[in-house]
């Protein structure tokens, strides 16, 4: 499935440090905080143009782990 790599991150199974800085994910959470994250194309879109779609949901991923 698709998702399975995301999974692995939520479930901590893979350093989300690992793969995308501590930066970007700083970023990334930042603008979750604003703007929610029901709409990744909102959150691309107040990113920077540097932090791919893919990082943004290996972020988000990573903070379902914490929520649990």
């Amino acid at each position: 499935q698709f998702d399975q790599p995301f999974d692995f991150i939520s479930n901590g199974d893979i350093d989300i440090n690992k793969l995308v800085s501590k930066e970007k994910q700083k970023l990334v959470k930042g603008v979750a905080e604003v703007h929610g994250t029901m709409s990744h194309k909102t959150l691309i879109d107040n990113l920077p143009k540097d932090i791919s779609y893919g990082e943004l949901r290996m972020v988000l991923a990573s903070q379902q782990e914490k929520e649990v």
